[in-house]
């Protein structure tokens, strides 16, 4: 009876605890959905009306109070558990059939009936038993009181969820709800710059983009200093979603603020303030001091200095600083360092080529920074440049011979050695050291006494020799400059004390002996640590001479000719491949003395097979005054037409010589003056204005001194180079004068004044008769522009003729002109390096060395035509002489094989009829008066 009692107790109890848990999670099924229902109302309804904060505040309180109900009515469940007998009713009502003999025997269980009769123990035993029994077979269940609870909480989702899956911003509206004392927003806006400090006179774009729900009314209000209305203009938006507004130059401070829909943006403030700048500049520049060029200084920031010299950099702002710096491009940064009366200063080393900035920041931080970079070109120092000028040519000499020889030598900071090397080919090299006077604008003259005796020389034994000048440079050098190569042939032929050089006939043509001449000059010239170019292009033309000897070494087999011949021509072709490798293994050392004896053995063949001649590799021109070649020479030269590509005709290499020729004089008319030390840029534009009013009398004089300067056997040269430059010095005038001549002008060359003499008839007369057709017509009605418009001689002023130009406007329209010269030249020089191309192809003595240069000519002579339209001379001067060069390279060049003959081995750096416009061009690049 117990055990069922308790079994019965048991499952009551058990069923009691299972109604309180539905009860209250049924409560809580019911307060949550009555609290999502609230929030989303509220929330809706705030979507839809923006409600001010009041309300929002009104509907949280509501929240809370259904959260407090919820609360207390769970607790007050908790309270009141559900007792064993409600327990019993409820299964009896769930089973109808069991009766109320569960609910009874509970009532005994409790206590709410007692036991009264005697009878009764057993009966309520009885009563449990069947109690426990009923239990037993019934299931309790209590999950229909939660199917309403639980469909109004999942009601209450849905329609939140499709709430927040509508509507964009539906997040923002349950953080309003939930929080009503925040500052969320439906409408965002995101303002750049914000806040921010700009220069006195700067635009600013006022950049806003708005988010969340899209404004039906963004504007943007601003207030400016010392004015206390605000202003307000609407916003627009963009194709990319952007609303700007733009403060166009602004003079003072300004608030704004940006609104739209419920979005307002804090207050910012754009500040304006006057950036430092530099109100003094001063450049003090120190050359190394083996130079012992004096310092000096220099007022503007674009910069031409030598390699390793100093620069000081004093600076003064237009206000007070706290920081200074020097950016370079490829270098690292330099701070300025203050000093006395707000001057702040820096010391550079000049190493390399570089662009600057100079970088400022005032008290509150404010920086300004020069918008376009300054330039700071870095010129190396030069090795002289010397040259052999008597006799300065091959020779053929007695052994007993004391040959004079002259020099002359030029250098921009001094020489302090020149000597004369020379040898017998295959001996040692022998010096002679130099007395040498200088006149003091950097030229160096002297001579020396070759004598012959005691290098026991024998017939057609070979003597080289050269000139080396060595310069102070003692920071990186010294410099050596080299001249020419020349040879000294050994024979009784034509001898004497004077000896004369051998006359070029029409009928000469290549031969293997200048082939190797020309090899051996240009290796002694050739620096050790030259590029990898040059030593390819000797180790080609040296190969190309031995697939020659190599033809005449099989020939002479066939032939039967002399063992010793035979053997002779065995070492020079041995001698040759040893040289040809050295060459392409950049070893010049080793290859200079395999080449040297290569010739010394070629000249012992003359010496041995007379027949052979000079070794030419081309047939000679027929003539019937000249003798048929002698049939073993004959069948050598058919074998070298067969196996050697046809070489670059004369006429070709002639007419590309003339083109470099005439495109560097052209070049050398438009080439801008340098700037002297410490010159303005200013000041540099007037003397290119000097300089362009008179193009031919510079023209004239720079002739009369190629001419003066040209060696005996180039004054035929030199009187066309004469020529040529008056007509293209004429050329030019006529077309400026035309151009710019205005009434009221001075006289030419008067302080930059525009115009032609009285008198010069004639010279526009020559001009035009020398001239292209239409260029005479050109010059004369340009004498009679210039003649209209001349005013008192030596006035230096423009008259207020109706025509007449500003100067600045004047100056931009000459600049212009000379950079669109330039732009032509630019592309002429790219013409001739794709002919010099070509040749190359053709002709492997020319090598691809002479095009680079071209080409890199065209590309110097275009960079300074985009320095002269942007108005910087200094570094259109130093483009343009660099273009000066690369052509002289050109020319030389081409002139070693237009010239086989006569100076064959004068690998000279530039042509003698321009090398006093040079020297003094680069004189003023140095900054040496």
């Amino acid at each position: 009876m117990n055990n069922s009692s308790e079994f019965a107790n048991q499952r009551l109890r058990e069923a009691g605890r299972a109604k309180d848990r539905a009860k209250r999670l049924a409560w809580a099924f019911v307060i949550g959905a009555a609290l999502l229902e609230v929030l989303l109302g509220v929330a809706l309804i705030d979507y839809w009306l923006a409600l001010p904060a009041g309300l929002r505040m009104a509907g949280f309180m509501l929240l809370l109070l259904l959260l407090a109900t919820g609360l207390g009515g769970w607790l007050k469940l908790r309270r009141r558990p559900t007792t064993i007998k409600e327990a019993a009713l409820d299964t009896e009502s769930q089973r109808p059939d069991l009766g109320c003999v569960i609910s009874t025997a509970a009532e005994y269980t409790t206590g709410e009936r007692s036991i009264t009769h005697e009878y009764e123990p057993e009966l309520v035993a009885a009563l449990e038993q069947q109690a426990a029994r009923n239990l037993h077979q019934a299931q309790i269940s209590y999950t229909n009181k939660l199917l309403r609870p639980a469909s109004f909480l999942a009601f209450a989702l849905l329609t939140l969820l499709l709430f927040a899956a509508v509507a964009p911003v539906a997040f923002t509206a349950f953080k309003r709800t939930i929080s009503p004392w925040s500052k969320e927003t439906y409408t965002k806006v995101e303002v750049t710059p914000g806040s921010v400090d700009i220069p006195v006179g700067q635009d600013v774009d006022i950049t806003n983009l708005f988010s969340g729900r899209l404004p039906k009314n963004p504007a943007i209000h601003w207030q400016q200093t010392n004015q206390p209305a605000w202003q307000s203009v609407a916003l627009k938006a963009s194709a990319d979603g952007f609303y700007t507004y733009p403060f166009k130059k602004l003079q003072s401070s300004v608030k704004y603020q940006v609104t739209g829909n419920d979005a307002v943006s804090e207050v910012y403030e754009i500040t304006t303030y006057v950036p430092p700048e530099v109100r003094a500049l001063r450049v003090d520049v120190a050359y190394p001091e083996y130079t012992r060029v004096k310092p000096f200084f220099q007022t503007v920031p674009e910069l031409t200095v030598l390699r390793a010299s100093d620069l000081t950099f004093r600076i003064t702002a237009s206000t007070k600083l706290t920081k200074a710096r020097l950016r370079f491009s490829g270098m690292p940064s330099i701070d300025l360092s203050a000093g006395e009366n707000d001057q702040w200063s820096a010391r550079v080393k000049a190493v390399t080529n570089a662009d600057y900035w100079i970088e400022l920041a005032d008290a509150k931080g404010h920086g300004a920074t020069n918008g376009q970079p300054y330039h700071l070109k870095v010129l190396p120092d030069n090795p002289p440049k010397i040259e052999i000028t008597e006799p300065g040519e091959d020779m053929r000499a007695e052994a007993t011979n004391t040959l004079p020889l002259k020099f002359a030598a030029r250098d921009d900071f001094g020489i302090s050695e020149i000597k004369i090397v020379y040898n017998k080919l295959g001996g040692p090299n022998q010096e002679i050291k130099c007395a040498f006077t200088n006149d003091g604008k950097g030229e160096f003259m002297g001579g020396a006494e070759l004598a012959l005796t005691g290098l026991n020389l024998k017939e057609y034994e070979l003597v080289s020799y050269h000139a080396e000048a060595r310069d102070n440079n003692t920071l990186d050098g010294p410099g050596v400059g080299v001249s020419p190569v020349y040879f000294i042939e050994i024979t009784s032929e034509e001898g004497g004390a004077h000896p004369k050089s051998k006359p070029k006939s029409e009928g000469q043509r290549l031969n293997l002996l200048v082939i190797q001449k020309q090899i051996i000059a240009d290796t002694t010239v050739l620096a050790s640590k030259a590029g990898a170019d040059k030593f390819d292009e000797l180790a080609s033309r040296q190969k190309e001479a031995v697939d020659f000897a190599e033809i005449y070494h099989e020939s002479l087999g066939k032939f039967a000719a002399p063992p010793e011949a035979v053997k002779l021509m065995e070492d020079a072709l041995r001698e040759m491949k040893s040289a040809s490798g050295s060459l392409a293994e950049r070893k010049r050392e080793a290859a200079l003395p395999a080449e040297e004896k290569a010739l010394a053995d070629l000249y012992q063949i003359m010496k041995v097979l007379p027949r052979l001649g000079n070794i030419p590799i081309e047939p000679p021109p027929p003539s019937e005054e000249q003798p048929k070649p002698d049939p073993a020479l004959q069948v050598v030269l058919e074998a070298i037409k067969k196996q050697k590509k046809e070489l670059a005709s004369n006429e070709e290499v002639a007419e590309a010589l003339e083109e470099a020729k005439k495109l560097s004089r052209a070049q050398a008319q438009v080439l801008p003056p340098a700037d002297e030390p410490g010159q303005s840029t200013e000041n540099a534009g007037q003397g290119s204005k000097t300089s362009k009013a008179g193009p031919k009398a510079e023209g004239e004089k720079e002739s009369n001194e190629a001419k003066a300067q040209a060696k005996p056997g180039e004054k035929k040269q030199a009187e066309e180079a004469q020529a040529e430059a008056k007509k293209e010095g004429e050329k030019k005038q006529g077309e400026q004068a035309k151009a710019g001549a205005k009434p009221g002008q001075g006289k030419e060359g008067q302080g930059g004044k525009a115009g032609t003499k009285p008198g010069e008839g004639k010279d526009g007369q020559e001009a035009k008769a020398a001239g292209k057709p239409g260029e005479g017509k050109k010059a004369d009605q340009a004498k009679a522009d210039a003649k209209a418009g001349e005013g008192k001689e030596g006035d230096g002023k423009e008259g207020e003729g109706a025509e007449a130009k500003p100067a600045d406007e004047k100056e931009t329209e000459n600049l212009e002109k000379m950079a669109e010269l330039e732009s032509q030249l630019s592309k002429q020089a790219e013409a001739l390096a794709a002919k010099l191309e070509k040749l190359a192809g053709k002709d492997t003595r020319l090598g691809h060395n002479a095009a680079r240069q071209a080409s890199k000519a065209a590309g110097q002579m275009g960079a300074a035509g985009q320095s002269l339209r942007q108005g910087n001379l200094g570094a259109a001067g130093t483009e343009g002489g660099q273009s000066l060069l690369s052509l002289d390279k050109v020319i030389a060049a081409l002139q070693r094989l237009d010239q086989p003959n006569l100076t064959d081995v004068a690998t000279e750096d530039f042509p003698k009829e321009y090398e006093a416009l040079i020297s003094e061009y680069l004189r003023k690049l140095s900054h040496e008066k």
